[in-house]
């Protein structure tokens, strides 16, 4: 899978939902786009973003971000946003955070740190770490703060013993902090994995979902305790951000669609039974257009219009009935041939036995073509839509690197054509990925 930055729009007034809308159609307009053809739009949480998709493509297009949802619950269970959190746990956060501080603003502090870490620890001056400030608009920063803080705790406490006014987290609350950390990292690596562009990551979601309380149940707490408070706040935000994600048309389709899942991580028999049904759908409709792009007939090579057909042959005169038979017989046929078509390769995808997690599902499918092919392009469809909006954040940080005090004075267009040829890896692959990426968008 390849992702390429295909437009960039210059926004000059207020980010009303309907202004967006009306520039989400002017680029598809520009890139000869039928909106009714889009498969799906990921957007954030914001109601602007949701309402201009709702409007441009239809409600059911709206695809959430699943790592900002995912970040939403940590932050909540960690009182970094409106929610006060889980009672205790910024406290413990926040001594951790001022002793992390405190190392980036005393020098002495900062000094004995790496003193220690090269004469005791046999670090040489460029491989002594730091500790790792928090920062609220970055996602993760608590998780990799408090991995840094657990990685350096020898040092750190060899070193605050030399500084009184240092108030270190006591023992018990190093252990509530460690198995908050524990329990944060399956989050964490639940976001590297679906924010990855070159992998298939929507059919992942559904699986995630129910992996994630699995692990976090797995994590020994004491009942009653700061951890154990924690643990439960987070089960249950998830449930409540996740709860109906079984019910998504898209979600649903695209883990049905993916050989390495199937219908195992479907908790809902009803959801599990929509989802064949919308997928069964959707292959015959690939089934029908195949039927009426076959539909042209090819003369035969050699063939000679002088030639006189032979008798019985002809469509006019004696058997013109029967020809006009032949043909309402072949129509009706063909209708119920799709049909059943369709539900056999439904049927005979979901008899397969599921394949392990390294698979790719793409090739998988491409090996599959001949025997699916109405489902293997409903597949292809849905398996390469992305599952976050991590590489447009990608993209940003691309603009940025181009729009630097050199260049800021590029205009909108210039920088959108800049951005589009850096994407591009290499001007051989050009046309391939241009293809690939409008293929995703319109199909």
């Amino acid at each position: 899978m390849t992702s390429l930055i295909v437009g960039m729009i210059k926004l000059m007034e207020r980010h009303t939902g309907l202004y967006l809308n009306g520039k989400m159609l002017d680029f598809c307009t520009d890139w000869n786009i039928d909106p009714l053809r889009v498969t799906a739009s990921v957007t954030d949480n914001a109601e602007n973003i949701k309402l201009a998709v709702k409007l441009a493509f239809g409600s059911n297009k709206i695809l959430p971000c699943i790592d900002h949802t995912l970040n939403l619950i940590p932050r909540a269970a960690l009182g970094l946003g409106d929610s006060p959190g889980v009672p205790g746990v910024r406290e413990l956060v926040g001594k951790v955070k001022a002793v992390v501080t405190l190392s980036h603003c005393s020098q002495n502090f900062s000094n004995e740190l790496k003193k220690i870490r090269m004469e005791q620890f046999g670090k040489t001056e460029g491989t002594t770490l730091r500790l790792l400030q928090d920062v609220g608009t970055r996602w993760w920063s608590t998780f990799v703060t408090l991995e840094r803080w657990f990685e350096l705790r020898a040092v750190t406490v060899l070193a605050a013993s030399k500084f009184p006014e240092v108030d270190m987290p006591t023992a018990a609350e190093h252990q509530t902090l460690e198995t908050t950390m524990g329990i944060l990292r399956h989050f964490h690596d639940a976001t590297k994995v679906m924010g990855a562009e070159k992998f298939t990551t929507l059919s992942k979601c559904i699986p995630i979902h129910h992996l994630l309380p699995k692990e976090d149940q797995s994590t020994p707490v004491i009942p009653g305790s700061v951890a154990a408070q924690f643990r439960d706040f987070v089960a249950a935000e998830l449930q409540r951000r996740f709860g109906n994600i079984e019910s998504h048309r898209v979600l649903a389709a695209a883990t049905l669609l993916d050989p390495r899942f199937m219908k195992n991580y479907f908790h809902s028999p009803l959801a599990a039974a929509e989802a064949v049904t919308f997928v069964e759908e959707q292959a015959k409709q690939e089934l029908l257009l195949r039927l009426t792009d076959g539909q042209a007939p090819e003369p035969a090579a050699g063939n000679d219009n002088n030639v006189p057909a032979p008798a019985g042959n002809a469509s006019t005169g004696l058997w013109a009935a029967h020809a006009a038979l032949v043909a309402s017989t072949m129509e009706h046929n063909d209708g119920a041939d799709i049909l059943l078509r369709a539900h056999t390769e439904v049927r005979g995808y979901l008899g397969r036995d599921i394949m392990g997690i390294d698979k790719d599902p793409l090739r998988v499918w491409e090996d599959m073509k001949t025997l699916y092919p109405g489902l293997y392009a409903v597949a292809r469809r849905y398996l390469t839509i992305v599952a976050t909006s991590v590489s447009m954040e990608r993209g940003f940080s691309i603009a940025g690197d181009i729009v630097d005090d050199k260049g800021n004075r590029l205009s909108s267009i210039r920088l959108a054509h800049r951005l589009f040829l850096k994407t591009v890896e290499n001007r051989k692959k050009r046309r391939q990925n241009i293809h690939l990426t409008i293929t995703q968008v319109i199909i």
